[in-house]
């Protein structure tokens, strides 16, 4: 289950670091 949880990690992480983005770029437009 390594290579699974190694997998859901990294999607996460881009995941959040999309909405980190978004929500920034947001915050910046208002």
């Amino acid at each position: 289950g390594s290579l699974r949880r190694s997998r859901l990690s990294s999607l996460s992480w881009s995941a959040r670091r999309q909405i980190e983005f978004l929500v920034e770029r947001k915050s910046s437009h208002t």
